[in-house]
């Protein structure tokens, strides 16, 4: 029973890596379609443009992150060391540990560039992130936790090392 356990929780891995990946992907194809249509504006915006290409820019790195730790995972499950259910389970649960700080990291790069893509996007992505907080307080404490360390430039405001406001001693 306990190998029939430990190869669902692969399976289930490669499944949520396959899922992260194609996510990506797509969310890609949406950067470059805002990007593009920033670009083709009467009047374009060299912010807003140069905004959506770090985001584009983040976005591409963060899949070949992905990818590279899809193909190691791949790699670390052919090892037949690892074939015993207890080695293999713990090694998919530390795998599934590194992913999802991997993930907040990057979520983390997103969300913070992702504000600089309009003015009014840091107060519209700030209420959005702590609506969506709430939510997973309730149905997975785990992401809520992770998603609370996405907005790095709230944090450092907070303990004191966000950027001055204007006019305060500048």
């Amino acid at each position: 029973m306990e190998n029939a356990r430990v190869m669902q929780v692969v399976i289930n891995s490669l499944i949520n890596i396959s899922e992260g990946y194609e996510a990506q992907t797509n969310k890609i194809t949406l950067i470059q379609a805002a990007l593009q249509e920033h670009r083709t504006q009467p009047v374009p915006n060299d912010l807003t443009i140069k905004a959506f290409a770090k985001l584009l820019s983040l976005a591409k790195q963060r899949l070949t992150a992905f990818k590279a730790h899809d193909v190691a995972f791949k790699a670390d499950l052919r090892n037949p060391a690892d074939s015993q259910p207890l080695i293999l389970g713990e090694y998919v649960a530390q795998d599934g540990k590194n992913y999802m700080a991997m993930t907040t990291e990057w979520n983390s790069k997103f969300f913070v560039a992702a504000k600089s893509t309009h003015p009014d996007a840091p107060k519209i992505l700030q209420a959005l992130l702590e609506s969506e907080i709430s939510e997973a307080k309730v149905s997975d404490p785990g992401l809520a936790e992770r998603m609370s360390q996405w907005d790095k430039d709230a944090k450092k405001a907070k303990k004191g090392k966000g950027k001055k406001k204007a006019g305060k001693g500048n």
